[in-house]
């Protein structure tokens, strides 16, 4: 297996896994801010 991490600082970050006959790449966009979301069940 072989995992790599890609930061492009202020813009996204790449993650990968790489092996014989699988290959699995997601990334995220910095640019795209999402809201948080609502506090766990039972937060005080």
């Amino acid at each position: 297996n072989i995992w790599s991490i890609s930061i492009i600082e202020g813009q996204s970050i790449s993650y990968e896994l790489r092996r014989p006959g699988r290959e699995f790449r997601i990334d995220f966009d910095l640019n795209s801010p999402v809201e948080n979301p609502p506090a766990a069940w039972g937060h005080q």
